[in-house]
């Protein structure tokens, strides 16, 4: 069965734990409470049980 695509959330400016999602998960790096880069960037698509690294402050 194939995995289905999403397209990635803009997270940046908002906080730790306002990085939720059913479709894929996290990885954090640095020590502060709000995002201010991710990757992949804002609108591209991944597949489901996909990565998000999140650049903290």
């Amino acid at each position: 069965m194939d995995k289905k695509s999403y397209k990635v959330e803009n997270y940046i400016g908002k906080s730790k734990k306002d990085c939720k999602s059913k479709y894929y998960t996290f990885v954090f790096k640095g020590m502060g409470d709000k995002v201010i880069d991710q990757l992949p960037k804002y609108g591209e698509m991944i597949t489901e049980g996909s990565v998000v690294m999140i650049q903290l402050d």
